[in-house]
């Protein structure tokens, strides 16, 4: 009798340990396929395993310890899912090897700085304007400026200029 509640805890603990293993390598396969399904497949079955363990009548300790492990095993997965995108990506990947910050993809020009314009679109902050015949995005300092309407350039920021009624 006492033989039978024992082979019960291997019992819940092996399939314990086998869904958790299906969970993290779903959660390891998440970082190749994203979509978030794999994911959160991955976190359920890993739950549910957690289950089996805990309803398997070992000691609250055990639980405890089981849990610390398994979350272990989780960021050591993600650790190593993380590393193996890094190592393997080609030189003109998408992922970065360093830090942009600051960057900005377009210069400002200071020589726009109060030159007078005319507002091709209304301006509800933004539209467009022409500057000296070319066609320029632009954002209103305040209010809205109708089309048609006599702009002056305060400040450029590199992908627009900020005008005001002239």
């Amino acid at each position: 009798m006492q033989n039978e509640g024992f082979s019960c805890i291997v019992d819940g603990v092996i399939l314990a340990f086998i869904f958790t293993l299906i969970g993290l390598v779903c959660i390891y396969l998440e970082f190749f396929l994203p979509g978030i399904v794999i994911g959160v497949a991955g976190a359920i079955i890993i739950s549910v395993g957690m289950w089996f363990f805990a309803s398997g009548g070992t000691p609250i300790l055990w639980d405890l310890a089981y849990l610390a492990l398994t979350a272990l095993l989780t960021a050591g997965v993600c650790k190593l899912a993380l590393w193996q995108i890094r190592r393997s990506a080609p030189k003109n990947s998408f992922y970065l090897s360093k830090d942009l910050e600051g960057y900005s993809s377009t210069e400002s020009n200071p020589a726009f700085i109060d030159k007078a314009g005319e507002a091709l679109s209304d301006l509800r902050p933004s539209g467009y304007v022409q500057i000296e015949g070319k066609e320029y995005q632009a954002v209103a300092h305040a209010g809205f400026i109708e089309r048609g309407a006599s702009v002056r350039v305060t400040a450029d920021r590199g992908s627009h200029l900020i005008v005001r009624r002239n």
